[in-house]
């Protein structure tokens, strides 16, 4: 072998391993956050993004999970309708954890607000029972959204009024499902309490 052909074969050995080496930093660029089967980030105990890669720099994910709690401030006008909706389960008036982080937000930007008039606490549930079952169903889920509320430091039942308007103003889209399992998953949108802001103009 000629001695320029044992410099080239060295040269792409060393490039070779050059790349091998570098692999995983090229792998951590990608800064995916895991969703559930709503499109909502899934977040730790911490608050912070669960992701399917390890880096996170400049992702926004990690903000917008926190919100208020994370020492970014927010003004209510600043939540979005999403972030002041919370689910529950089917025939459920118990709040999930991921919920909960959810009201500690909103508990969070209310208290610290000079500019809400009201914030009215109201409640829906599907169409699946009767209609004055769901009532009492969403009557009690508004409460449990306002109890929470409360207990996190935002207690002016001025600005709070609760409604429950059970099954009415359904979000789902669920015609022609029969099958009894897959229109109660079909239907998660409805099992909702919103939280609905008026602020000062």
């Amino acid at each position: 072998m000629s001695f320029t052909s044992t410099i080239r074969n060295s040269a792409f050995a060393a490039l070779a391993i050059f790349a091998a080496n570098s692999a995983p930093a090229f792998a951590q660029v990608n800064q995916d956050s895991v969703k559930d089967a709503r499109g909502n980030n899934v977040v730790d105990a911490r608050g912070n993004c669960v992701r399917s890669k390890w880096e996170t720099a400049n992702d926004l994910c990690g903000n917008d999970a926190g919100g208020a709690l994370a020492g970014k401030k927010k003004l209510p006008g600043d939540l979005t309708a999403e972030e002041r909706v919370v689910y529950f389960a089917f025939d459920s008036s118990k709040l999930t954890k991921q919920e909960q982080r959810k009201l500690d937000t909103i508990a969070s930007v209310l208290k610290s607000s000079k500019g809400l008039v009201s914030a009215n606490v109201v409640g829906y549930a599907d169409q699946i029972g009767t209609n004055a079952y769901n009532e009492k169903l969403s009557m009690r889920r508004a409460r449990t959204v306002q109890d929470y509320l409360a207990k996190k430091g935002f207690v002016d039942n001025k600005k709070a009024q609760v409604r429950g308007l059970g099954e009415t103003d359904s979000q789902s889209r669920c015609d022609g499902i029969t099958n009894r399992g897959k229109l109660i998953e079909c239907l998660w949108k409805d099992r909702r309490v919103e939280v609905q802001l008026q602020l000062k103009k």
